[in-house]
């Protein structure tokens, strides 16, 4: 008798084509890993619906022959949420499902598939004088329903908000395989009911899948301008952050770039980033009347005067901006000239423990000795500190993963939260417990074996798995997978990330 699986291959092949079922190994092996070096599960196999009527004879199959299932979109993720976790998963990937289907200027809304890529749909809505906020450094690659999964934020957060602050309305395909709007689809600004938008976006896929959206548009600001600030240390930088946003300054973006990321994207970019800086800050500010703009960088070079900045550009010019952002978005991608891998975490903590956090989060990597690059969202204080390392050096990666147990300890300790745009998936289980309680940990649980009883969906992603050892009290004792290798779903629910 043929196995769950074998029945799976030979009904999808019959319903959505040869083409669209992934099975060989070459096949499946792009799908074992997300943008987290630490993590690796390859997947049974990998369909690609083409509409949501697709996606929902998939999950009814997935649900009649007891297959669980995972959503992918790019993989550009960073916490493994779009990785099987059964040798026998299915990944779902939406890179089909990948079209614009309305811009209303009017109303100022946009219906996205979730397959589509962040970026395009500001391509798109340029010629009508709008944009779409929510910008992830990846959103050339990245894709809407990796984006309402993790929440994503993005450079210009700092002014206008995440993913769920720009989500009107969702069409999900629900663990029972019901498509749903989670508000009226006509009317994505007149939710009514329970808020089943905030309870999806940010619910990494474990809830059922996101297939399509509503999605805020904002007419685009006239006037942009770009300080770029270099300073001596760290410190200042981060009491800089704090001053202009004391000030009452809200720029549209606030990013944080220290001294080792500067040489990467000088080298990289050609961008011309002050070399003797140690730290530089980037700050937009947008308006609609250029007298605005101009006080509002008048603001800007006031609240900084006081940390005696070694220099301060303003760049105007389309050219310029594009080119300081594209050092800022790429600065992840030039870490290629200093290390074949790295490891990134993606903490928030209060603006104003940046400065004494970052000095601690560094002489943590220095004791481990390790490399570490800082770049991040300054002004929500999402901290993105990178450890260096060889995938090849298995001690090494050792060192990198007590290191990020001890930052990641050290960032809630301070007050901050475990992620600000990565999500929990696989990788911060084990922490959880560290910022909540069991008694908030039980009802997510309760919320998630309600709506999807199954445990199909996304199945032992975000709440921490029995075999954790930190769930119900504060981890002590954390140990680490043996030998440093990427872990397979065997090894999921006895490892600590």
């Amino acid at each position: 008798m043929p196995t769950p699986l074998e029945q799976f291959f030979h009904l999808a092949e019959q319903s959505l084509g040869k083409q669209s079922v992934l099975r060989s190994l070459p096949e499946r092996f792009p799908y074992e890993r997300d943008a987290n070096f630490m993590l690796a599960t390859l997947p049974a196999c990998i369909v690609l619906p083409q509409t949501t009527q697709q996606v929902q004879w998939i999950v009814k199959t997935c649900n009649q022959l007891g297959l669980s299932y995972t959503a992918r979109g790019a993989g550009t993720g960073l916490s493994g949420g779009s990785l099987a976790v059964s040798e026998a998963g299915v990944i779902i990937s939406f890179a089909k499902l990948n079209q614009l289907l309305e811009i209303n200027p009017e109303a100022g809304c946009a219906k996205v598939q979730a397959g589509l890529v962040n970026a395009k749909l500001n391509l798109a809505l340029a010629e009508h004088g709008l944009f779409y906020a929510p910008d992830p450094s990846s959103q050339s690659a990245c894709t809407f329903g990796g984006n309402w999964a993790e929440n994503a934020g993005g450079i210009h957060c700092a002014k206008y908000g995440v993913t769920t602050d720009h989500t009107l309305s969702l069409c999900w395909v629900t663990p029972q395989a019901e498509i749903v709007w989670t508000n009226a689809h006509q009317t994505p600004f007149a939710p009514n009911g329970l808020n089943l938008r905030q309870l999806l976006v940010g619910s990494e896929g474990t809830l059922g899948l996101l297939c399509e959206a509503w999605v805020n548009v904002l007419p685009k600001p006239t006037h942009v301008a770009v300080a770029l600030m270099a300073f001596s240390s760290l410190e200042s930088a981060s009491q800089a952050v704090s001053a202009i946003i004391q000030a009452g300054i809200n720029p549209a973006a606030l990013e944080l770039i220290d001294a080792l990321t500067v040489q990467c994207v000088n080298k990289a970019f050609g961008v011309g980033l002050p070399t003797s800086a140690q730290a530089v800050l980037l700050a937009e500010v947008d308006a609609f009347q250029a007298s605005e703009l101009a006080y509002l960088l008048q603001a800007l070079q006031s609240a900084v005067e006081p940390f005696v900045p070694l220099s301060v550009e303003t760049a105007t010019s389309p050219e310029r901006i594009a080119q300081l952002w594209k050092a800022r978005k790429g600065a992840v991608a030039s870490y290629g000239n200093i290390s074949p891998a790295f490891y990134v975490m993606d903490p928030v903590i209060p603006r104003s423990k940046l400065a004494e956090t970052l000095t601690e989060i560094n002489a943590i990597a220095n004791r481990y000795n390790l490399v570490i690059a800082n770049v991040f969202h300054a002004g929500d204080g999402n901290l993105h500190p990178h450890l260096m390392f060889d995938p090849t050096d298995f001690e090494q990666i050792d060192r990198v993963k007590q290191a990020s147990h001890e930052i990641m300890h050290l960032c809630v300790k301070v007050g901050g939260t475990l992620s600000g745009e990565h999500g929990i998936g696989l990788e911060k289980q084990g922490y959880l417990s560290d910022e909540l309680s069991p008694a908030s940990i039980a009802m997510m649980r309760a919320i998630q074996q309600a709506v999807a009883p199954e445990g199909l969906c996304n199945a032992n992603k975000i709440l921490p798995l029995k075999g954790f050892c930190s769930e119900g009290g504060h981890s002590q004792g954390h140990h680490h997978p043996t030998g440093g290798r990427p872990l397979s779903p065997s090894g999921l629910a006895s490892a600590d990330f």
